[in-house]
């Protein structure tokens, strides 16, 4: 028999498989993001049919697609750091694991009723199948593409916060980064408790019915698009470290963004097109608010998205209006998000991974349940 987690009135079984280890061989060469440095002129991913091992020989490499040899040598140190980070991920990801469950209690993150921190509407259309309300309670962005809908309760944004920020103080710098382009934030399949109750759900019963109701593509071959294993993480910006973020496309088939907390001004999502189609796509680019407490954009993995850089909110200075404004400190500005990058097994094997648009280097050990 499957164990079965009440949730929701339904029954949650083993089908959503939580975080799974790397699944294709293409994340050891593809996409590594290095930030303006030397005369880069913008932020850039590299990717490499065979990544030297050396940082010599990528030096050697990028020299020879006409980079000085001084911001070579730069990129090099840069993608060779990151390619033995990523080597060692998965190993290091479990080791971690292991120590957090000897020192943080089991269910640090258990969520003993999930369903009072959705949106109260959104719940009722997804338990009765709705698709018609459904698609009343988002917002289209863009048909069949891009929507903005209410995901969570205020109370719970607050919530997950500070269990992030507990959980931050107790691990310290003993934590993964959230991806390869975001230093700040947590990954949460790193928290006790919170893959079970929290992303588990997410992905089962918000995203798979929202997917299934609002983006066309995965209505056309909805009997092999079945979301079975994700990657969650918050992201942290902050308006003197990672402000913002570059133009990229996730390694996902569909990706939900939810504000979670932060005071600023600016920051709106950039979202720039298929990235199959083009690189970008300016004559489609749609600006996207992103500061309501609870409120997500839904998009799939492979558009192209970046976040502006978040400021300070107007009349934004630690004093009041009569004091002097010379003698006030400005409010600090940050913001927190989380992401939720679901994935479909079935559909990677027929299709390909999302970053590279091939089978060719697919882990089928990985993506095949046992």
């Amino acid at each position: 028999k499957k164990e079965e987690i009440k949730t929701m009135g339904m029954v949650q079984t083993s089908r959503v498989r939580g975080q799974l280890p790397r699944d294709c061989d293409c994340f050891l060469q593809s996409n590594f993001f290095v930030s303006k440095m030397g005369n880069m002129t913008r932020d850039v991913h590299f990717s490499f049919e065979d990544v030297p091992k050396k940082s010599s020989l990528v030096c050697m490499k990028l020299e020879s697609e006409g980079y000085p040899k001084s911001t070579a040598l730069m990129i090099a140190d840069t993608i060779c750091a990151e390619y033995d980070r990523r080597l060692k991920l998965d190993e290091e990801h479990t080791a971690r694991k292991l120590r957090h469950a000897k020192k943080i209690n089991k269910d640090f993150m258990t969520i003993a009723n999930f369903e009072n921190g959705i949106n109260s509407e959104l719940l009722t259309a997804i338990k009765e199948n709705d698709g018609k309300r459904l698609r009343a309670l988002a917002q289209e962005i863009s048909p069949g593409r891009i929507y903005s809908i209410q995901i969570f309760q205020p109370d719970f944004c607050s919530y997950i916060v500070q269990k992030l920020t507990e959980y931050k103080q107790k691990v310290g710098d003993d934590r993964s980064r959230p991806n390869s382009m975001n230093s700040q934030g947590v990954l949460l399949d790193e928290i006790p408790g919170a893959t079970e109750s929290l992303s588990n759900p997410l992905v089962e019963y918000i995203i798979a019915p929202l997917a299934r109701h609002l983006l066309l593509p995965y209505k056309d071959e909805e009997e092999i698009f079945i979301l079975d294993n994700h990657r969650c993480f918050s992201v942290e910006y902050d308006q003197f470290k990672e402000p913002q973020l570059a133009l990229h496309f996730d390694n996902a088939e569909i990706t939900l963004n939810i504000h979670l907390a932060g005071s600023y001004s600016g920051g709106v999502i950039e979202l720039c097109g298929d990235k199959r189609l083009a690189e970008e796509d300016h004559s489609t680019k749609i600006s996207v608010p992103n500061n309501q407490i609870g409120r997500a954009i839904l998009h799939f993995g492979n558009e192209l998205h970046r976040a502006l850089p978040i400021k300070p909110p107007q009349h934004s200075s630690l004093c009041n209006d009569e004091d002097d404004d010379s003698n006030c400190a400005p409010a600090h500005t940050s913001r927190t998000n989380l992401i939720i990058w679901a994935r479909s097994t079935s559909y990677r094997l027929k299709h390909g991974c999302p970053m590279c648009g091939t089978t060719k280097y697919l882990r089928h050990g990985i993506l095949k349940p046992k």
